[in-house]
């Protein structure tokens, strides 16, 4: 793979094995322009099966791909660094405004969100369970509280509980 290529599927590596919403890598990849993102994603990985589409604007790995660039990851230096901490930045910025997305879809005004919302849910899950110690201190609640209020908002109170549990446990 070439290094553009490879720090792709460094990247995807890190979500959750769960759909990816394209618009996420987008974010983490900013200062690339989206077409060649594009360009790599489908030319580079799509085409060697190593990335799947499976919606609209939705792609995701297979287990076992995702483990692989997980290890390739960890052994980039200053590279993986920097990806690891954009992907952890980016999803912080999401969690920090779910509950405003929440508190649209509770009084009606806009139920179209909870879809994309939930999208997102497991790659939150993934970054507070894989990788809090990228985290800088202020960002650490936000995976957490993010997920529980997620969880809350839908009347699961159960995962909520283990969600703002686990933030508590982990902060302490």
């Amino acid at each position: 793979l070439s290094q553009p290529e490879q720090d792709l599927a460094c990247l995807l590596g890190m979500f959750a094995v769960a759909p990816i919403p394209w618009y996420l890598v987008e974010n983490c990849f900013c200062e690339v322009d989206p077409e060649e993102l594009e360009d790599v994603r489908d030319n580079g990985l799509i085409n060697r099966s190593l990335l799947k589409r499976v919606g609209q604007e939705t792609y995701q790995l297979h287990q076992i791909i995702q483990e692989y660039f997980r290890v390739k990851l960890r052994l980039y230096s200053d590279e993986g660094q920097t990806l690891k901490e954009i992907f952890c930045k980016i999803l912080v910025k999401i969690a920090k405004n779910i509950d405003e997305f929440t508190s649209m879809i509770r009084t009606g005004r806009n139920p179209d969100k909870f879809e994309p919302i939930s999208k997102v849910i497991p790659h939150l899950e993934a970054v507070a369970n894989q990788w809090i110690e990228i985290l800088i201190e202020d960002d650490l609640i936000w995976p957490f509280t993010g997920v529980g209020t997620f969880y809350l908002s839908r009347s699961e109170y159960e995962l909520a509980l283990y969600w703002f549990q686990k933030c508590l446990q982990i902060t302490q």
